[in-house]
């Protein structure tokens, strides 16, 4: 009976942690996709692919998921396309939920950060 007692209490205690894992495998994948869907969007716009550095899901936290883009083109620090490519990807992300954060890094130190629409309000 106390041994049934002491496992049922492990296993009440290890159901969160690794509830969490599972939350975090599926926010990677889910994560994975939304950088696959949004790679043409970013494609079209500057007319080469980006590469894609880096994916993170973490189903537990704020933002869930981060998503890391690169390209080669440079472009000078008032060029008016740099707004049209964020509006672009602003676009493509217009039916995504919170908590995505979507950062393009030039061929220069700069970068591009956007937001999900939710987490712009």
């Amino acid at each position: 009976m106390k041994r049934a007692l002491a496992r049922a209490g492990l296993l009440l205690l290890l159901t969160p942690l690794l509830g969490g894992c599972v939350g975090d495998y599926f926010a990677s994948d889910d994560c994975d996709g939304l950088a696959n869907e949004l790679s043409p969007v970013i494609e079209k716009s500057i007319g080469s692919a980006p590469s894609i550095n880096s994916t993170w899901g973490d189903g537990g936290t704020m933002p869930w998921c981060r998503i890391e883009f690169s390209m080669n083109k440079e472009y000078a620090p008032d060029d008016e396309s740099l707004s049209a490519l964020k509006s672009e990807v602003e676009a493509g992300m217009a039916d995504w939920s919170s908590g995505v954060v979507v950062t393009i890094h030039r061929g220069n130190d700069r970068s591009i950060e956007v937001l999900s629409p939710d987490d712009k309000r």
